[in-house]
């Protein structure tokens, strides 16, 4: 399972999770169309008992892969399938443009507008879809004029996103 968090609980609070699974934080930089990833991360059970952080960093490179490189270094299980990101640079920062506006009600049809363009460049991204999805059904329970319209366009980009990679793991939750 992945978790998103602004912060770490206590190491206490780690107690209840699974010793064998991971804390991992990334942060990211932009160099033009190329990223750049740093990452520092700990296993549960060190992590409870104050162990010291794992660390590594990816030199800019294009996004997905950069991010592939990332985790191919992550001592992590991983899926195999395809990438759930965009391949295209330009689609990828239309996608974190889209995904970073998604945090604020105010922004939501700029939200909109950054995925569609993330689409227009790349269709069929599973992330975009994923995100376009998501917008659509915060704007049904915000009880939009176009809520029960967003509500079907909502489950249909949602079921695109899940047939275009069956185990997303955010849109299959």
């Amino acid at each position: 399972a992945v978790t998103t968090v602004r912060e770490l609980p206590s190491p206490e609070a780690y107690r209840q999770f699974p010793k064998s699974g991971f804390i991992v934080r990334i942060r990211g930089r932009r160099e033009g169309d190329r990223l750049g990833l740093a990452a520092t991360w700990i296993q549960i059970e060190d992590y409870a008992r104050g162990a010291n952080w794992n660390s590594l960093s990816v030199p800019p490179a294009l996004p997905r892969a950069a991010l592939e490189s990332l985790l191919n270094r992550l001592p992590l299980p991983r899926a195999k399938g395809p990438s759930v990101l965009p391949g295209d640079p330009d689609a990828f920062w239309a996608l974190c443009k889209a995904q970073d506006l998604s945090r604020s009600r105010d922004a939501r049809e700029q939200a909109l507008a950054s995925v569609h363009e993330s689409l227009n460049k790349e269709p069929g991204s599973p992330a975009a879809l994923r995100l376009l999805a998501h917008l659509l059904f915060q704007r049904a329970a915000a009880r939009e004029p176009s809520a029960s319209l967003d509500l079907v366009a909502g489950g249909e980009q949602l079921e695109a996103c899940l047939k275009a990679h069956p185990a997303y793991p955010r849109a299959a939750s």
